[in-house]
């Protein structure tokens, strides 16, 4: 590649511009996006702003410090191929950038801030395939990284006589055999202990144990870092003085709660939609965060679907008045209503 190419090229999930000053964490959540995902190339030495060529030349230890971020900073071990391209930067100076290509991985990747345990990551993941109800079709295991939080959402329930309270010691299979083939890859180690490890792991680092919510169809585990301390503790600071922001619909206050669960079914059921409808509309629900904009190509990628029958479930979506349009934001854009909002 040229410096021609890597100038021209688009900026998207599978490339990023990255200047020689960037810090080593910050780049270390490049790396790991990428191996989470479909892979990547980080072109460092250009500003990601101004496309400013600055090079790697005349910063040898800044760029020893980032050549070393897959292995210091990433866990696992990120795998990185480094391509020198020669150019010219923006002093007049014969120089370089560094190209630093990353494969998509076979494990959960974490950059060092995440600081959940590398067991943790593992476990859920385990756990999501083990015992996820595999007569239910239209989705799929889904894992969802966050500043502050690591999701995994798996069709399904709790099994058995397994319950959010009791999870932690009960132990039953939903899938025996699928149990049995990891068990012997080692993959479980024993069977009913992974919770409760968890739960040690986690408490041994000073972070809340794993938190379980599940509907109608789809089990979500969520594992917190050190980062949602910092969150929750910014929140608190905001948040005194303030019960009610100066102007009411500029940002919402803190705490507001997208509708609950329990709500969206009784407006499914006011509606008398079918099952497949109703299937639907949950998937999007769950998939949608707390005061996240979307539209219908949002619902598009999330169910797969053609955009007719996106925008279709986001007529019925309005026709429940379970959405409030977001104004500022574009044509067609809403997030979903908070508890307070909806029509009693």
């Amino acid at each position: 590649m040229t410096i021609e190419e890597v100038l021209a090229f688009d900026e998207m999930q599978i490339f990023d511009r990255k200047s020689i000053n960037i810090d080593p964490k910050a780049l270390a959540v490049t790396l790991v996006a990428f191996a989470n995902a479909d892979g990547g190339t980080a072109a460092i030495g250009i500003s990601d702003k101004t496309r400013r060529v600055e090079g790697v030349d005349y910063n040898v230890q800044q760029l020893n410090d980032l050549l070393r971020v897959p292995y210091d900073f990433c866990e696992p071990t990120v795998q990185a191929a480094i391509e020198k391209v020669p150019c010219t930067d923006y002093k007049g100076r014969d120089n370089h950038v560094i190209l630093m290509h990353i494969e998509p991985g076979p494990h959960v990747y974490a950059n060092q801030a995440d600081e959940v345990p590398k067991f943790v990551r593992q476990e859920i993941i385990v756990n999501a395939v083990t015992h996820r109800a595999y007569s239910i079709s239209g989705t799929d295991i889904q894992i969802k990284m966050f500043d502050d939080r690591l999701v995994v959402e798996s069709p399904g329930r709790l099994p058995g006589l397994v319950r959010a309270d009791n999870i932690r010691h009960t132990h039953f299979s939903r899938n025996p055999k699928m149990a049995e083939f990891l068990r012997v890859f080692n993959f479980v180690k024993e069977y009913g202990e992974g919770v409760d490890r968890m739960c040690l792991e986690m408490e041994a680092k000073g972070l809340r144990g794993p938190e379980y919510h599940s509907n109608a169809f789809l089990l979500q585990t969520v594992v917190y870092n050190a980062a949602s301390k910092k969150v929750q503790v910014m929140s608190e600071k905001l948040a005194i003085g303030t019960e009610k922001p100066a102007i009411q619909d500029k940002k919402p206050a803190f705490g507001n709660k997208k509708l609950s669960i329990e709500i969206l079914n009784r407006a499914i059921e006011k509606q008398h939609y079918n099952e497949p409808t109703k299937t639907k509309i949950i998937l999007v629900y769950n998939m949608i965060e707390i005061n996240q904009i979307f539209g219908a190509p949002e619902v598009k990628g999330i169910l797969k679907c053609s955009s007719s029958s996106s925008k279709d479930i986001m007529k019925k979506l309005r026709d429940m008045e379970v959405v409030v349009t977001v104004k500022g934001k574009g044509k067609g854009k809403y997030r979903f209503a908070y508890d307070k909002e909806i029509k009693k």
